[in-house]
């Protein structure tokens, strides 16, 4: 996985480089179509960048998710439409892999040999067929069953990076799932971009995750403040650089992405030169990633 994500970070474009001459320095309303009060959340692109997949709450009461697609005209983004995965389920987080072959996601639909009463959500995938997917299929290897699986992203090599919480909500572990050609093997526990500022100045900041974005050379961190009572804020977007062979001290990203409210779920596009994210669950922004990293 993470020789697969290196060589995919190695081929995007710099943030400086002159492909990226028109990319927003400021933070920029994407795709407007697609805002939804209090309803959107991660998307993630086709390998062209015309064809964005994400995820909307429909009920908000409940645990209950749809993934959307939006296509790219000469008009601009299309209204989301419903993508249909073999039956009326909640289905989230999807992430496509780089050939536009594969789509990985997680879902509350039944999972073969789960027994439990209370359902939860599990890794599944689906192969491309013509212009759609093909059947879902589990990832029963990455399934524990009673826990949460959450943020698959799938790289080059149709591995997948994913997040494991534990039934009480206490304890959250980094997995992947290699492919063999055949089927996903044994689950594994991994170091996440994130794991070195896991504990960075406690009592002030909680460290939800991170992601390695650019070149390899720029981490994007998920921080929330902590209030005198140790209750997480609002999510905002932090930066830290390698320097040599250790990293810079996180601060506040660039661009005007960070305000009062949220923002996460931030994905690079695919030519590497910008970044969308989530504001307050609500629509969709954009920012260059020079901006975003302080280049």
């Amino acid at each position: 996985m993470m020789l697969s994500l290196l060589l995919l970070l190695a081929q995007a474009a710099g943030p400086n480089d002159p492909r990226c001459a028109g990319a927003p320095n400021r933070a920029t309303a994407f795709a407007p179509a697609l805002a939804d009060s209090a309803r959107l959340f991660r998307g993630t692109f086709s390998p062209d960048g015309l064809t964005l997949y994400y995820f909307r709450k429909g009920n908000l009461a409940e645990e209950d998710y749809r993934i959307l697609v939006s296509r790219r005209t000469t008009e601009g983004w299309g209204r989301g439409e419903r993508l249909v995965l073999g039956g009326d389920y909640s289905d989230l987080y999807p992430s496509v892999s780089p050939d536009g072959q594969r789509l990985v996601f997680t879902s509350y639909r039944p999972a073969p040999g789960d027994t439990a009463t209370k359902p939860n959500a599990y890794l599944w995938y689906a192969d491309r067929s013509g212009n759609g997917w093909g059947p879902p299929r589990f990832v029963a290897s990455a399934a524990l069953f009673g826990s949460y699986h959450s943020g698959p992203i799938i790289a080059a090599d149709y591995s997948i990076h994913f997040a494991r919480t534990s039934p009480d909500w206490r304890t959250k572990t980094e997995m992947i799932v290699r492919w063999d050609g055949k089927s996903y093997g044994p689950v594994e526990a991994v170091r996440g971009p994130a794991e070195r500022w896991s504990a960075w100045r406690p009592g002030e900041y909680h460290v939800w995750g991170g992601q390695l974005v650019g070149r390899g050379d720029v981490l994007l961190l998920d921080i929330s403040p902590l209030d005198g009572r140790g209750r997480r804020g609002p999510a905002q977007i932090w930066v830290s650089r390698r320097q040599g062979g250790d990293w810079s001290e996180p601060r506040p990203a660039g661009g005007g992405v960070n305000g009062t409210g949220w923002t996460n779920f931030l994905v690079p596009t695919p030519d590497g030169c910008s970044v969308i994210y989530v504001r307050d669950f609500s629509r969709f922004e954009t920012v260059s990633l020079a901006a975003l990293s302080g280049e």
